[in-house]
């Protein structure tokens, strides 16, 4: 996927984002890690299967309501009913039946366009450390990046008092020290969010998914300058170079 620039949109466009690293893990301060960067050398692995848009809509949710209910109500029927006692049985059981269906229905589509904000963020990282890209994933001593993504969708913002559709991402960058025979978690850090920009569904599809486009790049540059604060490395110049 080929990310637009925004012109105007700015990191305002997003809300309720958070960076940081999970509890439990073994991590080093922002200046070790700064410190460790500077003097290992770095792999960026790139995404090979980038994340594809998922899309929560409304009109799936209806639907399954509707076969959950449909599907409820024939298993209901086909029940054997001899008393009243087994008939309120019966309908128990049903409507567990109807709400356990309900639970696995998907909820929504995967769209190939919009994709690729894993890959657009782990361009960004490679494209940063490109002078200190020396090492190998499988060298020791290493610092190796991954980049995940674990949401990435357009999801309605509210089923009865709104008809707009939010962008919702949950990034994650590991930083991982390559050993004599495991890697070593670093730091393990998250940005994630979800846009303060709504609009109905049909305005985030227009043009090819012009707006998630642009979006994306912004949620990239945001998620980078966080990173980079977790790293040690501060904001990225306005010039563009270190």
């Amino acid at each position: 996927m080929t990310i637009k620039i925004a012109s105007v949109t700015t990191l305002a466009l997003f809300i309720l984002t958070a960076c940081s690293t999970l509890p439990g893990k073994p991590e080093l301060t922002a200046e070790e890690m700064k410190e460790r960067l500077m003097s290992s050398p770095v792999s960026v692995l790139p995404v090979h299967e980038p994340v594809m848009l998922f899309e929560r809509t409304k009109a799936r949710a209806i639907a399954n309501s509707v076969i959950a209910s449909l599907a409820a109500s024939a298993a209901g029927n086909m029940a054997h009913t001899s008393s009243p006692q087994q008939l309120q049985s019966n309908m128990e059981i049903s409507r567990e039946f109807g709400q356990q269906l309900h639970g696995v229905l998907p909820d929504g589509d995967r769209v190939s366009a919009g994709r690729g904000i894993d890959r657009a963020f782990a361009g960004k990282l490679a494209e940063y450390f490109a002078n200190r890209e020396s090492g190998e994933a499988g060298a020791n001593g290493t610092v190796v990046f991954r980049v995940g993504a674990s949401l990435w969708e357009l999801g309605y913002e509210s089923f009865l008092a709104s008809n707009d559709y939010q962008l919702n991402y949950r990034l994650t960058l590991r930083v991982q020290a390559q050993g004599e025979e495991s890697l070593q978690t670093l730091k393990t850090i998250i940005c994630a969010g979800s846009s303060a920009h709504q609009m109905p569904l049909e305005q985030w599809q227009a043009e090819n998914y012009r707006e998630v486009d642009l979006a994306g790049h912004e949620i990239v540059e945001h998620c980078f300058d966080l990173a980079l604060l977790q790293l040690g490395l501060g904001a990225v110049p306005v010039d563009g170079n270190e």
